[in-house]
Parts: C-alpha cells; sequence; structure tokens
C-alpha cells in the first residue's frame, strides 16, 4: 500500500541529525524524502529508490537481504547510496537499511572484489546455504 512505501521512502531518507552528508548524497536523500510526501502523480521514484524500498518492504517482513558487488554500496551508477560517509567525522558511516524498525530482516552490503567468477560463486554457496535469504548480486 501506499502509506508503506511513503513510510518506507521517510525510513530510507533520515539520517542521524549529527550526521554530515556530502552535498551530492544529500541531494538523492532529499529526492527520496520528496517520495514520502508528495503525491502520487506529481513524483517518479527513480530507480536506487525503488531499489531500496524493495528491500526496505522485504526487510519489515524479516526477510534478511544480501548485496555484494563492486561498488555496490554506492551504486555503480551514485544512484543507491545505501551506505552514506560522515563528511566531517572520519570512518563514521550510516546504513538507513540497517536501522528502520526493532524487528526486521538484517541487511548487509559488501563491495567485493572485482574477481567476478570467485565472488559469484561464493554468493551462489551462500545462497544455497541460507534459502530464506535474499542473496543479490550486482556484476
Amino acid at each position: 500500500p501506499l502509506d508503506v512505501l511513503r513510510d518506507l521512502a521517510k525510513r530510507l531518507s533520515t539520517v542521524p541529525t549529527d550526521f554530515t552528508l556530502h552535498r551530492g548524497v544529500k541531494r538523492v536523500y532529499d529526492a527520496r524524502a520528496a517520495v514520502a510526501t508528495v503525491g502520487v502523480d506529481e513524483r517518479k521514484v527513480d530507480w536506487g529508490t525503488g531499489e531500496l524500498l524493495a528491500y526496505a518492504s522485504l526487510l519489515r517482513e524479516g526477510t534478511p537481504v544480501r548485496l555484494s558487488g563492486q561498488d555496490c554500496e554506492r551504486g555503480t551508477f551514485s544512484h543507491r547510496h545505501a551506505v552514506v560517509h560522515d563528511q566531517v567525522t572520519p570512518g563514521r558511516q550510516f546504513i538507513p537499511l540497517d536501522d528502520m524498525f526493532a524487528k526486521q530482516g538484517k541487511f548487509r552490503v559488501t563491495n567485493s572484489h572485482l574477481s567476478e567468477m570467485g565472488v559469484l560463486g561464493f554468493e551462489l554457496g551462500y545462497s544455497l546455504e541460507h534459502p530464506m535469504l535474499l542473496v543479490l548480486w550486482e556484476a
């Protein structure tokens, strides 16, 4: 339902008040926040937001999600920003999908090596060992 998607969009675009986003990333997060407040016909959902909304809906239901691939924390085309880094405090990062609900599925996003066949084999094995987990590999 639309109210659930709006709630998820709001949660995805909320960062701690003492966290400083990069100005380019802030624009992405502001656009996500707008999805939560505007009418259905007023705002199109971009690919990165739609993807994260899908993951968030699964996590909300308790399904764990694992995403790996080269540069998948940010997104190959700078569309995802699943992990953001504080611009003031070195080493501090925030992952909105980790902290949306008190009880939710675990979200894991990992930048992997460019050794695609090795990573793909590992993720295949991981998915076979954990059949209730959504395992994604981004080429």
